[in-house]
């Protein structure tokens, strides 16, 4: 059995950028739109035998 943790951040570029400087993990995957979110909203990072996801963490959108 694994656990993988998903982790809120607030700017995924940065949190991806800070997990490579920091602790030396890869980006293998970002899920983003060319036109609608071409910084990507979820990112899978493994490093040293582990895996961690980051998640966009957006505000709740108001409603009408």
């Amino acid at each position: 059995m694994r656990a993988i943790v998903v982790l809120p951040v607030r700017d995924l570029t940065e949190g991806r950028e800070w997990y490579a400087r920091t602790l030396g993990f890869d980006t293998v995957y970002v899920h983003a739109h060319p036109v609608e979110d071409p910084e990507g909203n979820y990112a899978v990072l493994l490093g040293d035998g582990a895996e961690v996801h980051l998640i966009l963490d957006e505000p709740p959108r108001d409603h009408p």
